[in-house]
């Protein structure tokens, strides 16, 4: 379990594709500049986008690698130049298909509207594949763009992807997230590389065991596809890092109301009472081992003085018995 107050107070939030709520049918679709504004004036700590590139080398907000599953355009996104993109909308909303320098231009709006409900917002790229020239890319918008980002943070797939992007991309994205892993004793030595700070799970693939070896070894842990508030408060309780969650607004109030609870006089009172029932336990379970171990040194003695006694009367009988043997010799004489 965890330290509540702490875990409170530095857990992140995450929307996945920019949405504050995807389980809300009216709210924008997935990666796109209306998502990510929203999710950023309420609050939200974090959003994580997925990351493709346009024929002519520009980094779009993609999820799929054609076209034909997310807009009303067809035909791979690499063979697509950004300009054609205009006319690929997405299919529930019809929102234009954003660059990634667009995401940053509109997270910086969020940040200027958004007011006391912002705070620090960090952006989560999603690499679906592994692509130099997509590096090479989002390397060059995060350098050239005038944000208000806190930190850029990269979900790769596989460790040779980290291996690739880690000297392209620049060390604003030091904090590297691996994700999709299966988890085997050597798996921290593999990914002991100083650029990889986390590990992104499916929030029912999390045990308090893995979580304790990922801290141990330093790397924090997100969880993702975090749906409901009962998985939300598993999470929290465990002491994840981070929360990708598919309604925020539901997974923010959770954390909201955690935080409430833990700052005032209810929870005090709970831990002072928690305590004083421990201190309590602890000296029952005192008294109960010293208990037995009297009444088992009482045995033992006791038994030992048995044992004591019974050679003393075998002692004591012994010359009689050898004097009724005698007598009994003589009388058969």
């Amino acid at each position: 379990m965890c330290d509540l107050r702490t875990i409170s107070n530095n857990i992140m939030i995450v929307a996945p594709g920019g949405q504050f709520n995807s389980e809300d049918t009216s709210s924008a679709d997935e990666n796109t500049s209306e998502a990510i504004y929203n999710s950023v004036v309420a609050g939200i700590d974090s959003v994580q986008v997925d990351i493709r590139i346009t024929r002519d080398k520009v980094p779009v907000l993609f999820r799929y690698s054609d076209l034909s599953y997310g807009s009303t355009c067809s035909g791979a996104v690499e063979d697509t130049n950004y300009e054609d993109l205009e006319n690929c909308l997405t299919p529930k909303q019809k929102l234009f298909i954003p660059s990634f320098a667009d995401a940053i231009t509109q997270i910086n709006a969020g940040i200027s509207d958004g007011g006391e409900n912002v705070t620090a917002i960090s952006i989560v790229m999603n690499f679906p594949e592994k692509n130099e020239d997509v590096y090479n890319a989002v390397a060059d918008v995060i350098k050239d763009a005038d944000y208000d980002v806190q930190y850029f943070l990269a979900i790769f797939q596989d460790l040779d992807d980290i291996d690739s992007a880690k000297d392209l991309l620049p060390k604003r994205c030091s904090f590297q997230i691996y994700s999709d892993i299966s988890f085997d004793s050597s798996f921290m030595d593999k990914i002991s590389d100083d650029q990889v700070r986390g590990i992104v799970l499916d929030a029912n693939g999390i045990t308090f065991d893995f979580l304790t070896i990922a801290h141990r070894n330093g790397f924090s842990l997100w969880a993702n596809n975090v749906s409901d508030e009962k998985i939300a408060n598993q999470m929290i309780d465990l002491g994840v890092n981070g929360l990708i969650s598919t309604n925020c607004q539901r997974t923010m109030e959770t954390v909201e109301s955690l935080r409430y609870y833990i700052n005032s006089d209810d929870y005090s009172q709970s831990q002072g009472r928690t305590i004083t029932l421990l201190v309590i336990v602890s000296i029952i379970t005192a008294f109960a081992i010293a208990f037995l171990v009297i009444s088992m040194i009482n045995f033992f003695s006791a038994s030992t003085e048995g044992k004591q006694n019974k050679i003393e009367i075998e002692t004591e009988t012994s010359p009689l018995v050898e004097q009724e043997k005698e007598v009994s010799g003589d009388e058969a004489v």
